[in-house]
């Protein structure tokens, strides 16, 4: 399975708050499907990395943002297990 997001959602949802609430909940349903067992391999993609060479960085211009990167990395953890 393939999943591609849109990071921009991310590092700033302000002025698509609709879009970034879309996106996450579709995402939910795919990480769910994720651990149904039907897949090898879950695949994450996406333009703007959420840290670039440790999970506990600081926000930089090239990351998302601590407080989200953290939510997020631990709801890809869950749908893992």
């Amino acid at each position: 399975m393939c999943i591609v997001l849109n990071s921009q959602y991310f590092q700033d949802p302000s002025l698509v708050e609709d879009l970034a609430e879309e996106q996450t909940k579709w995402l939910d349903e795919q990480l769910e499907e994720a651990k149904s067992g039907k897949y090898k391999h879950v695949v994450i993609f996406q333009h703007i990395p959420w840290f670039l060479e440790n999970p506990n960085e600081e926000k930089d211009y090239f990351n998302i943002l601590p407080e989200m990167r953290q939510k997020m990395l631990q709801k890809f953890y869950n749908a893992s297990k």
